[in-house]
């Protein structure tokens, strides 16, 4: 998943930004990483790296569990059924899918989907293997209690990670529904200047069927900003659902944007930014369609 979204996006745009911030792909990293510590504890009797491998296969075992939840029942289910379904099935857009780059993505994007599970799976087929090994280094009982440490961890750093962004789109909707020159409105802004959300705005400034992560699949999600709770705080609801009607609004975002920056009458950036870089659609635009 986290080669297919750096690539391509088009979880972003689709589903929800996976990796909205760097601490979001660091955090992901750690199941691999704690998935190759087991695979290496397999064949060594240093105690020293049993214990490391405990501990990282406890913070490791918070995005797999964390983004199963946010990936939801039916994304899994959907990512299955894209997996085994012949694609002469979507006889109505396999034309279109064979016109475009899509008839290799959307297999991708349906493993993209099954990526949190087959970590998990992963995560519990070494883990097994891991117990019987660990009669040489730390004990059960001490090697549990390093998994519960990494877990503590690792659920600590989402928390710091996930909670300030789902504050600050609460605060973008508050100021986009609210009545100008109201109460609300001034103390959602206040919220936005202390959470420092410039960039956030900024990347909602342009209209989002311009600047979707995934304009293939039609999209209309705005990219790089919102992480998975905020896709499960809003019940799993796509990008493209009317829920988020009002960050849409470019011409609101820019009026907020504005606002915040105190600046009134200048002009905005004309390419929005993003850690990772742009997708694939963003660029295609910014060639083809610069006046956007």
């Amino acid at each position: 998943m986290i080669v297919f979204e750096a690539r391509t996006h088009q979880c972003s745009g689709a589903l929800f930004d996976p990796m909205p911030t760097p601490w979001h792909l660091v955090l992901l990293l750690t199941l691999p990483v704690a998935n190759a510590l087991t695979l290496v504890s397999f064949h060594s009797t240093r105690t020293w790296l049993h214990r490391i491998t405990a501990i990282m296969r406890g913070i490791a075992l918070v995005p797999a569990i964390f983004y199963m939840i946010a990936v939801g029942k039916h994304h899994l289910l959907a990512g299955l059924l894209l997996l085994i379904t012949p694609l002469g099935v979507f006889s109505d857009g396999l034309k279109h899918l064979m016109e475009t780059s899509l008839w290799v993505e959307w297999p991708l994007l349906g493993l993209a989907t099954l990526a949190p599970l087959a970590g998990f799976l992963g995560w519990l087929i070494a883990g097994r293997r891991f117990r019987r090994r660990i009669g040489d280094g730390p004990s059960v009982k001490q090697a549990f209690s390093l998994q519960a440490l990494g877990f503590l961890s690792g659920s600590v750093l989402l928390a710091a990670i996930e909670i300030p962004l789902y504050r600050t789109y609460s605060s973008i909707m508050t100021a986009a529904e609210s009545v100008s020159g109201t109460r609300e409105e001034d103390a959602a802004i206040e919220q936005l200047r202390r959470s420092n959300a410039n960039a956030i705005l900024l990347r909602l400034c342009y209209p989002p069927m311009q600047f979707s992560s995934a304009g293939g699949l039609y999209a209309c999600g705005p990219v790089d900003v919102f992480g998975p709770l905020t896709h499960i705080m809003n019940g799993w609801k796509a990008p493209g659902d009317d829920l988020y009607s009002p960050i849409r609004n470019s011409q609101k975002m820019r009026s907020l944007f504005r606002t915040l920056t105190g600046n009134q009458d200048g002009d905005l950036p004309k390419t929005p930014t993003s850690w990772r870089g742009l997708s694939p659609w963003e660029v295609w635009q910014l060639k083809w369609h610069p006046e956007i």
